[in-house]
Formats: C-alpha cells, structure tokens, sequence
C-alpha cells in the first residue's frame, strides 16, 4: 500500500458514521430514534394477602410428603385429598406442616424410658435423631424429638430401636403448590371442618395406644394377674379399716404382706402403703372409749360419704379417678382450660370430664387431696392446674387437679 492509499483510507475511516449507519444505502433515511414514553398510569394486580401460621388446609391431589424441604429427598408419607393438615410455616416452595393422627418413626431406646404396659415412652435427653427405618446405616434423620416432646405412644421395640408416633412438634413437608390452603380467620366454615377433621384424626393416637395395650397384655399373660391385684386392692381401699372385725384384720394384714414383694405396677405399691398408713391410724387409737367415740364420729361420716359415692357399686374408672391422694404429685404438670362434663349413662360412678377448649380434648379428673369439688364445676367453663397422667386402668389420658386458676 503507498503513502496515498493510506492518506485516503484515513480520510474516509474519520468521516464516515459509526454503527449500522455505515450499512446504510444511497439515499436511505434512517427513523427517527425512539423517544423515552412515560409510563401509564395502570392499576395494580390485586396482591395475594400474606399468609399467616398456623394454617389449616388440605392436599389439592394425592401427594407425598418428605422429610425436608427438597425434590430430592423421598416421600415418607403419601395423603390424599381429605387428608387435613395444619400449615405452620413455609420454606421456600415447601410447606412445613404437622400430621394429626402423626406417623411412625424409630428412636434408639438407650435414650428414653419406656413403659410397656402402657404402651408410653418418653425421651430423656435432647435432640434425638428420630428416623424412618431402624438403622444409622443409609437413612438419614427424619427430624429431632426431644424430652420436651413428653409422652410418645409406644408401637413397639425393635432391638435396640422402640417404634413410637411422631409427635405433633415432627413436622413434614410438602410443595405449597399441592395444598389449598382455608381461609386464615377459624371463624369460617373451611378453616372449622378441617380443623375439626384434625382434631378427629388427633385422637386416633390414643385409639392406637389402647390397641397396642390390648397387644402387649395378650402377650404378657402376667398382666392380667397385676391387674386382679390392683382390683383386690381397690376393693379393700373402698372398706373402712376401722370398722373391720379382727378376723378381716388379720387377713387385710396377711394380704399386704404377701403381696407387697409381688406386685410391680406403681399403682398397687402406692396402694400398699395407703393401706398400712390407714391401718397405722386406726391401730393408734388404743383406748376403748376413744375408739367407740372415733367410731361414732366415723359412722356418721360413711353415711355422708355414701350419699356422695357407694364405692362398692362404682366401675373401676370411678374408683381409681376418686382415689385423688394416690395421685398427687404424679404426671406432667400443665394448666388447661375448657368445660367440665360428665359421661352420658354414668350417674351413679359420675366420671368427671375435661373438655379441652382449644384442641377438643377430654380428660377424665380427679382431684389431688380434694383440692377442688368437680360437682361444683359441672356445665361450667374453668381453668385448672395440675398434672396429666396415663394408667393402664384408664381407658384415655386423664388429668390430676391441684387447683382452680
């Protein structure tokens, strides 16, 4: 290339346009460039009002749910469409939810104090990996239970590993995109019938303890002989010690001390030794006239006493839910609020009823060392505090009552 060609090409490089005029065409007119428009002023979309928790819903379809908030972790649980779920969070495209009738899941057994004939376990230490299958090998934690968990229905032991119901506090998780969520306010019809339809399902945990109890003692024939023990006991608690003759004496004492090596059940000790404590007292009284005077005294009282109860014709419930000082102490403390009852076809045992305002709960009463009347709280709504229990003998979880909120 001379010295000329490259003066030209120089030339022409400064003064031809930049960009896509320089493909322009002889003659061509290039539109005008495009002016900035304002924005309209457009109505906004209607905004989907924020979700509160707890929610009550259901599954649009049959769906499964996981034990993490991920695609890639298996279902655990597959529900279908009627299955109510209570919503208590949301984890990116996963809703965190609890199950009422709960699932099963494996705890190693080292960590918790388990009674089987109650079919009840308990968890003694903190953060205790609950998983799906009993083994540490390949099977990730399904979630943590903890000794704030309380009582877990007790499905059976496995080697070193007890199978229980997942307590409510276990929770799962499912896409938000397969629940339809009810309407936030629990005034509305949806929200009531799911929630009433959870708190249904919320009591199968104690149908399936008193199946699993109704398992356990046909395989534990020794079962049936504490429980006649316990009755014997009860029958001799509803007489009075001091109005026995001294043959009925001789053989109440000979009773208690050939069964107080046998029993097992803390129920039957803690008989025994009301019984021998009554027995104390009565031996005490040694000077004839005092123990005429005690026992007019005495005589009076039964007379009131069977206008409140004939123990004698009571059912067994009613035994044991009167006998309120062999209670005191025991059970997990708690104070609940809701209505007394009584159970229909029952006037003459009377069992007193809790029903629990916020979960529709009921809990049979009785009352540590008389400390309230529950006649007199019968039809009302009350606040009561003291100890939730579970017995063999009673047939649902019952609640002793230390006073009146």
């Amino acid at each position: 290339m001379n010295a000329a060609t490259f003066s030209t090409l120089i030339v022409f490089m400064v003064l031809a346009p930049c960009g896509a005029a320089q493909d322009r065409l002889p003659g061509e007119v290039l539109p005008a460039s495009p002016q900035p428009v304002e924005a309209l002023d457009e109505p906004e979309a209607p905004r989907e009002p924020e979700a509160t928790f707890p929610a009550w819903a259901q599954p649009a379809k049959p769906t499964a749910l996981r034990a993490a908030a991920s695609v890639h972790v298996p279902g655990l649980m597959d529900i279908d469409s009627h299955q109510p779920l209570q919503v208590m969070g949301q984890r990116g495209v996963f809703s965190s939810v609890r199950v009422p009738q709960g699932f099963p899941v494996y705890l190693a057994s080292e960590f918790m104090r388990i009674e089987e004939e109650k079919q009840l376990a308990w968890v003694t230490t903190r953060n205790l990996n609950a998983r799906f299958v009993p083994s540490t090998i390949g099977n990730l934690p399904v979630g943590k239970v903890s000794s704030d968990d309380g009582a877990l229905v007790l499905l059976g032991i496995e080697g070193a590993w007890a199978r229980v119901i997942a307590p409510e506090t276990l929770l799962l998780y499912v896409p938000t995109s397969d629940i339809v969520t009810a309407a936030s306010s629990l005034d509305s019809l949806d929200a009531e019938t799911v929630r009433a339809q959870y708190n249904r399902l919320a009591q199968t945990r104690e149908a399936r303890r008193q199946e699993a109890i109704a398992a356990w003692r046909a395989a534990h024939p020794e079962w049936k002989q504490e429980d006649a023990w316990l009755t014997e006991l009860m029958e001799w608690r509803a007489r009075d010690i001091d109005g026995l003759d001294a043959t009925a004496r001789a053989t109440l004492d000979a009773r208690l001390r050939e069964l107080e090596p046998r029993v097992t059940w803390n129920e039957s000790r803690q008989m025994i030794r009301t019984l021998r404590r009554e027995a104390m007292t009565v031996d005490d009284a040694t000077a004839a006239v005092e123990r005429q005077r005690i026992q007019a005294e005495q005589a009076v009282d039964r007379v009131k006493l069977a206008e409140r109860r004939v123990a004698e014709s009571l059912a067994r419930e009613a035994k044991l839910l009167d006998l309120g000082l062999a209670f005191d102490g025991k059970g997990k403390p708690d104070t609940l609020e809701g209505v007394v009852e009584v159970y229909e076809g029952a006037e003459a045992a009377r069992v007193f009823v809790l029903r629990v305002t916020q979960t529709g709960e009921a809990l049979k009463l009785t009352s540590a060392r008389r400390a309230v009347d529950l006649s007199s709280l019968l039809g009302r709504r009350v606040k009561l505090a003291g100890r939730r229990l579970f017995l063999p003998s009673i047939n649902g979880p019952m609640f002793v009552v230390e006073s009146q909120g």
